[in-house]
């Protein structure tokens, strides 16, 4: 009787833990569209002729401002909700306490890079096992127009704009999503499951479904399991935004010097990666797993 008691004690509490949080992340939505609203609404645009890709393109000033847009959206729907919990919930007095380096923190710091970069061809090979499950027009459609918004938002014309893009596409959504989902949501789950990798891997089932992108949700979610292991392994919510912001800064980086193709392709041509690179990739990111598993020991 006891131990059911305090299995249904630590679901009830798991469930008012996400009741409330929830709530606390809506609002906070909310208040970000307004604020995102007055953004746009500033300049002479409206949140959605911003979202509405023209066929021309984004001019330079509809960029700018669809930037500080997603700023708005992404501090207001994840950041603010998480320090609010980290303070309230977690009675933490100082959010930045995670910062504190242990005697491994600089080797994370440099394998960090590698094991996400390394992760590249695996992740590319997940994401084209995905196109291939049977998904909806609707889904298909929903994907197609959010990578058309965020191919022609990485348009840059001079190094001002890179700079922008890895402030306001790579750095914030790295600080704020991790905040919330690997420092408040898998903390909690990762505490209140028998098995820490349950945590960790419903952490990112969660992390990969609220992008509403399922044409990519294989390699989403897979890449939200190497960041909560990343915190899980460090125990610093500072190491998993690292891994973060190198996986999305790689990337505005690589649409800068265009290595990457300006062209949204049809998901009958996004090719796939050779399989010695994927074989690679996955030796190595397994490689990497184990050695932070020894870090965590030490």
């Amino acid at each position: 009787i006891d131990l059911k008691s305090r299995m249904f004690s630590r679901k009830l509490d798991l469930f008012s833990f996400f009741l409330l949080l929830v709530v606390v992340v809506l609002c906070g939505a909310l208040i970000g569209t307004g604020v995102s609203t007055a953004i746009a609404n500033f300049f002479g645009f409206t949140v959605a002729d911003l979202i509405k890709v023209p066929a021309s393109g984004y001019e330079k000033l509809e960029r700018d401002v669809l930037r500080w847009v997603n700023m708005a959206s992404q501090i207001f729907t994840f950041l603010i909700p998480a320090l609010v919990y980290r303070i309230y919930y977690f009675k933490e007095d100082r959010v930045g306490a995670s910062f504190v380096p242990s005697s491994t923190f600089f080797y994370f710091i440099i394998i960090t890079p590698l094991w996400i970069i390394g992760s590249f061809p695996l992740v590319e090979w997940l994401y084209r096992q995905n196109l291939l499950l049977p998904l909806t027009e609707s889904l298909l459609a929903l994907e197609k127009g959010a990578n058309e918004t965020l191919t022609a938002l990485l348009k840059m014309e001079d190094g001002f704009e890179f700079v922008q893009n890895v402030i306001v596409m790579a750095a914030i959504p790295a600080l704020c999503e991790e905040w919330l989902f690997r420092g408040v949501i898998q903390k909690k789950l990762v505490t209140s499951l028998p098995k820490p990798w349950l945590g960790i891997v419903l952490t990112a089932i969660i992390f990969s479904a609220i992008h509403f992108q399922f044409a990519g949700f294989i390699p989403r979610m897979f890449l939200g399991i190497l960041l909560g292991y990343l915190y899980f392994f460090s125990g610093n919510i500072w190491i998993a935004i690292w891994g973060h912001f190198v996986f999305n800064g790689v990337q505005v980086l690589s649409k800068f010097l265009n290595i990457q193709s300006e062209e949204v392709l049809p998901d009958n041509l996004v090719p796939n990666p050779d399989v010695i690179w994927v074989i690679i990739s996955a030796l190595l990111t397994t490689g990497v797993f184990f050695y932070f598993n020894k870090l965590k020991a030490k």
